[in-house]
């Protein structure tokens, strides 16, 4: 069975950049940028509908949102690639915001 990602939009990444831009120019881990999104009020209650819709937990959502970003931020594709910066740290990725 294939796990259907379909509902990885552009509104996922917007909420992984505001997260990152509103930190410090400190790299953030990957675990601790998907908490953070789970932190975040806006964020969170978005990742608790697609939970619910997806029949997972709200952390592995969160965890898929950050995949999802890094997964954009590597395939140099985007517009706003060069605004953000990512370094492997302890065989995890870890990100940071270049315009903070």
């Amino acid at each position: 069975m294939s796990l259907n990602t379909d509902w990885l939009n552009d509104d996922f990444v917007r909420m992984v950049r505001k997260v990152l831009d509103d930190e410090s120019s400190e790299f953030i881990g990957h675990d601790a940028l998907a908490v953070k999104l789970l932190n975040d009020s806006d964020s969170a209650a978005i990742v608790q509908q697609v939970a619910i819709k997806q029949g997972k937990s709200s952390n592995w959502v969160a965890e898929m949102i950050v995949s999802h970003f890094s997964r954009l931020l590597a395939a140099e594709q985007t517009t706003w690639r060069n605004q953000y910066e990512r370094v492997r740290k302890s065989n995890r990725w870890a990100y940071r915001s270049l315009t903070t």
